[in-house]
């Protein structure tokens, strides 16, 4: 990684960068916020509440505490609204092309330092992976999110290396931070004993770890001091001790149970039909509680979360087999390209379908996400083999394993964008697969150079 490649991939990605600007849509501002599919949503809401009331409100309802989401990003965004006048969000867009560049640079460094020549094949996958370029242009948090994903998976790299007590503590406050942007990693913070103990043996530790296991009780405790002032505040605000409200819960649940419904009904799975499970919901909850217009909302919303995680964990075992087919399929070969296509106003309500620039734009970007995705699942397969080769299984099954947690949280709705929190690992596996078509090249051509002079 020589000072001129690294500044001349700089260059080009700011040159990128410049251009969706100037030619996409200007997604940071709050007035496009519906022609651009509300890309803000809840970090914007809560940034609503600071800059007109003082505090963590509902904008639509003053009186009621912001419980959605975990508001990290939301403070983030408060000073740029504060400045503009509640009008734009750019300075937020700015900042994640900034943590996408300094994520990029931060893995290739890791990959220089493993693998001596491949850092700058590292930080170019990280830098012009079109799912994290499109996603960086919207004014949501996913970006600094796998940013402090990737934070993590370095720290527990050289964890594996080291196994001391400061990374572990490290690798607790980064995932603590990271489930504040974005709450699915909480189970992951829970697993975390286990996880250290089982990397550090498949490492070549001969007997069960004790000193990793309890490191990792040491970071679970680090995580969870970092998660519990926000933890507190749900509390006291009539949500217990969780992350994100039961509304978003619940909207989870039931849009999964719209999946095996629209799969059962032929139609398409990316936009489920919600009408199915809706009328059952209102025909065996609603209208079987007798006493259900004398609840207040939280308890109807709570009885409405736990029906819905009934009626998905009891549908027919074969019925889930298609849809999670289809949801890893998006998951891992979607390269978000929807996205993309918002940003550069190929699609949405400030695009004009008419043009012929908007239909070569579309084929473009569809084959830019599709083919970069598939391209680095293909180079990702030989890293497997690389890996294997090295005997290095730690770091293997800590990729894997990543690829595997993330996949499963987002059960049968899996788009890039959920993706994106392990997609630096995922293209650190496609780097070991260029690592190892290069080392097999290599050897082809001492091979070749050796029995030459025999021949002559």
């Amino acid at each position: 990684m020589t000072p001129r490649v690294v500044l001349l991939i700089t260059a080009v990605c700011a040159g990128i960068n410049a251009v969706i600007f100037a030619v996409g849509a200007p997604c940071y501002l709050l007035d496009f916020s519906e022609l651009c599919n509300y890309p803000c949503q809840h970090d914007c809401e809560a940034a609503l509440g600071l800059a007109r009331y003082g505090e963590l409100v509902r904008v639509d309802d003053p009186t009621q505490p912001f419980v959605t989401w975990p508001p990290v990003w939301g403070f983030v965004l408060y000073p740029f609204l504060a400045l503009t006048n509640e009008s734009s969000v750019l300075g937020g867009v700015v900042l994640n092309i900034l943590i996408l560049y300094g994520s990029a640079l931060l893995v290739g460094h890791l990959v220089e330092n493993d693998v001596r020549g491949y850092g700058i094949w590292a930080m170019m996958l990280v830098l012009f992976n079109p799912n994290a370029i499109a996603i960086a242009h919207l004014p949501r948090g996913e970006t600094a999110n796998a940013a402090l994903i990737a934070v993590a998976f370095v720290i527990l790299f050289y964890y594996l290396q080291r196994r001391n007590l400061r990374l572990a503590l490290a690798l607790g406050v980064v995932l603590g931070f990271a489930t504040l942007f974005r709450p699915n990693t909480q189970y992951l913070v829970v697993l975390l004993p286990i996880v250290l103990a089982t990397l550090v043996f498949l490492g070549g530790f001969r007997r069960w770890p004790a000193r990793p296991f309890l490191h990792g009780v040491a970071a679970l405790v680090a995580a969870a001091a970092v998660m519990s002032p926000w933890l507190y505040y749900m509390t006291v605000n009539g949500q217990t001790l969780r992350l994100a409200s039961y509304d978003k819960e619940y909207e989870y649940f039931s849009k999964n149970v719209g999946v095996i419904d629209s799969y059962r009904q032929g139609l398409s799975m990316i936009v489920p039909t919600m009408e199915p499970y809706l009328a059952r919901e209102n025909t065996e909850l609603v209208a079987a509680t007798s006493e259900w217009d004398q609840l207040d909302r939280n308890e109807q919303v709570k009885r409405r979360l736990a029906f819905a995680r009934h009626v998905f964990f009891s549908q027919d075992p074969a019925d889930y087999v298609v849809p999670v087919i289809h949801s890893a399929a998006r998951f891992f070969l979607t390269g978000g390209e929807g996205y993309l296509n918002l940003s550069l106003k190929l699609e949405g309500d400030l695009a004009d379908p008419d043009s012929r620039v908007t239909r070569v734009g579309l084929v473009v970007t569809e084959i830019l996400g599709k083919g970069f995705a598939l391209a680095t699942r293909v180079l990702g397969l030989l890293g497997v083999i690389y890996l294997i080769w090295r005997r290095d299984y730690a770091v293997l099954a800590l990729i894997l394993g990543a690829a595997a947690y993330f996949m499963g949280t987002a059960l049968l709705v899996g788009f890039s964008r959920f993706r994106l929190q392990v997609d630096v690992p995922l293209l650190v596996l496609a780097t070991y697969g260029l690592a190892y078509v290069g080392q097999r090249w290599q050897n082809r051509k001492s091979r070749s150079e050796a029995i030459s002079p025999l021949r002559s």
